[in-house]
């Protein structure tokens, strides 16, 4: 959920600096645009590698609530999103907390390409409007 929140914000920085690139024509705020795309995937990656331990955690508090498996709103998540079964998550809980998991395929998946095409795409705005468009650096 933290990453969600994080994402949101990045986001939101990230319009407001092409937003200010435009209205005040400084080419230097697409340059520093383009690395927030490449944030955001690190934010990602970190959300993404630590939710099974997040979610292991979550059953194991609504297990100590006897918070019935019908009502459980992390199993849910695990079944839906993570597409573990029961048994798997039985695995997974008595393993205890893992190290994260980034393996070289967590950064070819079709979110961490579109990312890198909208760092590439800020930085061709930035080229753009440094050289076409005589916009200045600072």
């Amino acid at each position: 959920m933290l990453s969600v929140q994080a994402a949101g914000f990045i986001v939101a920085a990230n319009v407001v600096l092409i937003g200010y690139g435009f209205s005040q024509k400084e080419a230097g705020m697409f340059l520093l645009a383009s690395t927030l795309p490449v944030i955001l995937l690190a934010v990602h990656l970190a959300g993404i590698s630590s939710s099974t331990n997040q979610i292991a955690l979550a059953i194991q508090i609504e297990d100590e609530l006897h918070i019935r498996e019908t009502q459980s709103l992390a199993r849910i998540y695990a079944r839906n999103y993570l597409r573990l079964t029961e048994p798997q998550l039985k695995d997974v809980i008595a393993q205890g907390p893992r190290p994260r998991n980034l393996s070289l395929n967590s950064f070819i998946t079709p979110v961490a390409v579109s990312l890198y095409a909208a760092s590439v795409g800020q930085v061709g705005l930035f080229v753009l409007y440094l050289v076409l468009y005589n916009y200045r650096i600072v």
